[in-house]
């Protein structure tokens, strides 16, 4: 295979995809990493990757979850900001159900 990440997306789901190989007598081997899971050494450096990209994904949900908290805090939703102040907005919302006449302004 190309990268051994690719092969699922938890540590555990992919030693249970390595174990269930290996007892259909396959040994994956990556080409990128030069990883040969064939010998015990190999072996070891996919767990450590494995086990690395594991919490690397852990510490990228905390991150998350804390700048979604400290915008909760400052009420303050995430996602992009709005292209139109109130007043645009019900203006373009005349235009649509059609209260106003004339050709509609670009925005």
């Amino acid at each position: 295979m190309c990268n051994l990440d690719r092969l699922a997306r938890l540590l555990k789901q992919s030693i249970e995809t390595l174990a269930d190989l290996g007892q259909l007598g396959i040994d994956p081997c990556s080409i990128t990493e030069a990883i040969d899971t064939r010998m015990s050494g190999g072996k070891l450096i996919l767990h450590t990757y494995g086990a690395l990209a594991e919490f690397e994904g852990s510490v990228f949900r905390g991150r998350t979850r804390a700048a979604l908290t400290a915008a909760w805090a400052r009420v303050r939703a995430g996602g992009c900001s709005t292209l139109l102040n109130d007043g645009a907005l019900d203006e373009a919302r005349g235009w649509r159900s059609g209260r106003s006449a004339g050709v509609a302004p670009q925005f």
